[in-house]
Order: C-alpha cells, then sequence, then structure tokens
C-alpha cells in the first residue's frame, strides 16, 4: 500500500500488506487503515500517527484461521487465496460502522459472501457471516447517512454470449445488530457494482456495470425510484462532490486489467459527471493524451475537499 501526500504528491511510505492488496481506508477516528489483502485472504490493520507522518503494521485477521466459518464457504476457480495455494473467498472490499467498531468485508473475487469484523477487539474477530447462499455481495459497500443500515451489492456477470436481462443483487443490514433486513434482486441491470451513499437526501446509487445504467434506492423506504441511464461505458465505481452536486462515476476502459473481461471493458476510459439533481449526464473526462486511451482502465475514485 502506498502512502502518497496530497499536498505535494510525495511518496511518504510503501507498506507491503499482503499479495492482491485491493481496498485501503481510514477507520472513522482516521488512526488506522484497514487494507483488504486478496491474495492472501487477510486483512490487515495499518496504524496511522498523521501528525508524525508515520505508519506500521498493526494487528491482523487471517480468514484462513476462521474455522468457524471458513469451512461453509465456497470458492470459485480463479478466485482468491492464490498467494497462499487456496481458492477461497477472500476480502475485497470494506466499510465501517459510524462508531468505527466494526468492518463489513465483502468476499470473492467472484464468490461473494459477507463477514463482519470486530476491529477493536485487541485480537480482531468474525462476530457474523453470511455465505455465497446468504449474501452474494462481492464490491459494494455503503452506509447510511444516520448509519442504521448497511448497503452492500451483487453482480453476476453471467455469459458473455448470452448474459441475462437481470444480473445482481443488493442486500439491506441492520447495523444495530448485523441482520440481514431485506434482499432484493431488482437491479434493472447486469453486474450490479459500485455503491455510494449521496451527501444530500436518503439516496443511494448503484451502477450497473454490465448494462451501463445504475438504479437510486429511497434508503428510508428500501425501494427503488429512479432508473440512471446515459452515465457511460462500463460504469464501476462512484464518488460525490463534497456538497452533493455532482457524482462521479469510473468508466473502464478497453483493456481491463482486473474483473471479468467481457463486463469490464468499456469504449471511453475515465469518468462521468452527473447533475444530482436532474441525474443527466454533465461531460466524460478522459485521459490525455489520446494515445493513453486504449491503455487506461479508471476503477476506483474518491472524493476530497480541500478546504
Amino acid at each position: 500500500m502506498a502512502i502518497i501526500r496530497a499536498e505535494d504528491r510525495k511518496v511518504i511510505d510503501v507498506i507491503a500488506t499482503g499479495n492482491g492488496a485491493h481496498m485501503a481506508s481510514f477507520t472513522p477516528d482516521d488512526r488506522s487503515i484497514w487494507v483488504a489483502n486478496i491474495g492472501t485472504v487477510t486483512f490487515t490493520e495499518i496504524t496511522v500517527d498523521l501528525e508524525n507522518e508515520e505508519f506500521a503494521i498493526g494487528r491482523e485477521l487471517n480468514l484462513l484461521d476462521e474455522p468457524k466459518w471458513i469451512e461453509n464457504f465456497e470458492g470459485v476457480a480463479g478466485g482468491g487465496g492464490a498467494a497462499v495455494g487456496e481458492n477461497v473467498p477472500a476480502p475485497v472490499c470494506h466499510t465501517y460502522t459510524a462508531d468505527g467498531a466494526y468492518a463489513y468485508l465483502t468476499l470473492g473475487p467472484g464468490a461473494g459472501g459477507l463477514v463482519v469484523v470486530d476491529i477493536l477487539s485487541e485480537v480482531p474477530g468474525i462476530v457474523k457471516a453470511f455465505s455465497r447462499d446468504e449474501v452474494k455481495a462481492n464490491c459494494g459497500l455503503a452506509l447510511s447517512q444516520d448509519g442504521s443500515k448497511m448497503y452492500a451489492s451483487w453482480g453476476d456477470p453471467g455469459d458473455p454470449d448470452n448474459p441475462p436481462a437481470q444480473s445482481g443483487a443488493w442486500y439491506v443490514f441492520d447495523t444495530s445488530d448485523h441482520s440481514l433486513i431485506k434482499t432484493s434482486n431488482e437491479t434493472r441491470g447486469i453486474d450490479a457494482h459500485g455503491a455510494r451513499i449521496t451527501p444530500r437526501g436518503p439516496w443511494l446509487w448503484q451502477v450497473n456495470r454490465g448494462s451501463d445504467n445504475g438504479i437510486v434506492i429511497n434508503t428510508r423506504t428500501d425501494h427503488i425510484v429512479h432508473e440512471l441511464k446515459d452515465i457511460g461505458s462500463s460504469p464501476d465505481i462512484l464518488d460525490f462532490s463534497p456538497d452533493g452536486k455532482y457524482a462521479f462515476i469510473t468508466l473502464r476502459g478497453p483493456s481491463p486489467q482486473s474483473g471479468a473481461a467481457h463486463v469490464a471493458t468499456g469504449e471511453t476510459p475515465g469518468f462521468s459527471v452527473i447533475n444530482t439533481a436532474n441525474r443527466k449526464k454533465v461531460k466524460v473526462i478522459q485521459p490525455a493524451p489520446i494515445e493513453d486511451r486504449e491503455s487506461s482502465d479508471f476503477h476506483g475514485i474518491k472524493v476530497r475537499s480541500l478546504y
């Protein structure tokens, strides 16, 4: 994991957390960074001292050491654990509860499943686990504005020659006891992937990578209220401006570096800018010079404020 000072773009440190490091994010109190490592099937903490710019390996959860749940989970061909000679569901993406006590961690790639990890204990451990049969989450996670619900998404790329008309699911959890309170197979598209809560209003945006569209869910009622159209080719991950006026959605390129190629393959690598008031596309930003576009593949995105 590379740590870069944003002000001057200087690399402060590069820390080896494990093969297949996929996602890294700060806890709500900014005291730790947790990293999901697909290859080693581990969830690793980086302790943080921002004032002195010091970062170090802290605690770690090895999911293979949790027999109470791992024996009931199934991997898929080409799935996680390549670095340890295993083919098991591995940690992919995570989001924290509002109090920073737990991390919801999706499993994959492709396998599906979700675990809830106690990250405040001296020894982090799994407190709740959902198998692939219960929750096929493998990417998008989002916490409701009031912190009472966690949302997860699942996308199935399907057969490249005959993709299903509908493919994917989304799930709602009660963060007070980590119970699953809703499952919906209505995604209005193929390969549901990135999901994010808007800063303004109770809206969850979720994009479908395989069908170039998305949905907006009212998190108070947990019903779809709008379908996002004309948002770009192969939309993947999204974030919002701090004032909530714009959404920024990454678009995969013609030479995807990860994911199921037939689904992740896009035509215009870069990101779309969407006006959240009318949910219309404002612009598509692409890399320059133009000859770089063939090899570009935009995946994650995060918006930060300078003020």
